[in-house]
């Protein structure tokens, strides 16, 4: 069951191997067979393909729970969209879209040079990106930079209005897990909607690929990627970056999710003129994981899938908040299989504490139906922060974790719709960021 949650999540188990070098006709024989494993919820061929690493994560059982349950979300499985092959490092990868009812899903495989499956990766499809109807007439002028210094440098995107001199600009910082610099998830490209509706309001954005995507290959060597690896280091080197531009004149920092959470730590090294904390929370985020594993439960309570994934995840849990949870716990006693390094890092964190030393105004801004993070953690939120006049917060009706409309209980299976940021949300980050007063005079 531990694969389920993995596979749930999107972790992407990697062979090291060198490439696996198959001719077009095996690509062809086991693309197909692919396909047909997923139609017929058969996966005796894909277990018997597997590697030693990943036969340890996945089972047939496991597999047909998986995509069961999928149905359950996505409704019925209508077809598969052609597939197509890749080289990326020492694997080979065959990517097919399979389409539902309700979302399309990116079904990813990658094979090793001893032809044997040594990855297994779905996640919702990127669709098309096209412009908000709030930024459909503004010309914006993009600028591929990097940030940082290497090993670590980054690829990024400055976006900012034509035609002005001076502008305010403003610093994006990506939720968990490894990101691009749109912040695509499923259908919708929540970075890339904000900078461009911001640039309608004159404000510039800098966006930048996440170190855990763009170096996941280093990264994978490593026990346990760090907090200041993952974020930290580069949101500081990105707001230098943004300080350093002659036309910015006012400097923000906003973090979603994750980015929210580790926004006080960020400012301990970089002082930005205001900090946005979108859809963030100072509870620690193992309470948060598991309130997420029991919503799920409770509003698909006909798919085992969820069911079964609580029922894993309670006892994770419930050891890592324990005295008994160290550094030094195997992995597959952590909570999501994240390692243990990691967790104690998390645990350390003293979020409310660090929330009342920001001096620089200060926005905390969440969408009533996102499920997330909670009206319990806004409600922290302003707890934490009583007493402060440089906080202000904001709850937006009908808004999920992505800052989307929707009506009913947020649900996983929205998030494979084509949409954007609502126009709401660009509004009140847009109205924060233009009354900061600048620092700089440049």
């Amino acid at each position: 069951m531990k694969a389920l949650i993995a596979l749930v999540l999107g972790a992407f188990f990697i062979s090291l191997n060198p490439v696996c070098a198959q001719t077009e006709g095996q690509k062809q024989e086991w693309s197909e067979h692919i396909v047909e494993a997923v139609r017929s919820k058969n996966f005796t061929w894909i277990i018997s393909k597997s590697d030693s690493l990943l036969s340890t994560k996945i089972s047939d059982s496991l597999l047909i729970q998986t995509f069961t349950g999928l149905e359950g979300m996505y409704g019925k499985n209508t077809g598969f969209e052609k597939g197509a092959w890749k080289n990326s490092g020492k694997i080979q990868i065959y990517t097919v879209a399979i389409v539902y009812e309700n979302g399309i899903l990116d079904l990813s495989v990658s094979w090793d040079s001893t032809e044997k499956i040594s990855g297994f990766f779905l996640k919702p499809k990127v669709q098309k990106w096209s412009r908000p109807d709030y930024a459909d007439s503004v010309e914006v002028i993009e600028e591929e930079v990097f940030i940082g210094k290497d090993p670590w440098s980054l690829p990024a995107t400055f976006s900012f209005p034509a035609g002005k001199k001076s502008f305010p600009a403003v610093v994006l910082v990506h939720g968990s897990g490894p990101n691009d610099r749109d912040e695509s998830i499923g259908g919708v490209k929540v970075f890339k909607d904000i900078a461009y509706g911001l640039a309608a309001q004159g404000i510039a954005v800098l966006r930048y690929e996440k170190r855990t995507k763009f170096y996941a290959k280093e990264l994978s060597d490593s026990a346990s990627v760090t907090l200041n690896q993952e974020v930290i280091e580069d949101a500081v080197a990105a707001l230098n970056w943004v300080a350093a531009r002659k036309e910015v004149n006012t400097v923000v920092l906003a973090g979603h999710s994750l980015g929210a959470m580790m926004a006080p730590s960020i400012c301990e090294l970089y002082k930005p003129d205001g900090v946005v904390l979108m859809a963030g929370s100072p509870r620690f985020l193992g309470d948060i994981v598991i309130e997420q594993f029991r919503y799920l439960a409770d509003a698909y309570p006909d798919n085992k899938q969820y069911a079964s994934a609580l029922e894993e995840a309670e006892p994770l849990y419930a050891h890592l908040i324990s005295q008994k949870f160290t550094a030094n716990t195997p992995l597959d006693s952590c909570l999501l299989g994240i390692p243990a390094p990691y967790w104690m890092e998390v645990k350390k964190l003293t979020l409310c504490e660090s929330l009342r030393k920001l001096k620089s105004p200060v926005l905390v801004v969440k969408g009533e139906r996102d499920y997330q993070v909670t009206l319990k953690d806004f409600e922290a939120y302003q707890t934490c922060t009583s007493g402060l006049k440089n906080f202000e917060y904001k709850l937006l009706p009908g808004l999920n974790h992505c800052f989307v409309f929707g009506k009913g209980a947020s649900i996983p299976s929205e998030y494979t719709k084509q949409d954007h940021v609502s126009a709401s949300f660009i509004q009140e980050l847009s109205g924060f960021v233009n009354k900061v007063n600048p620092k700089r005079n440049k």
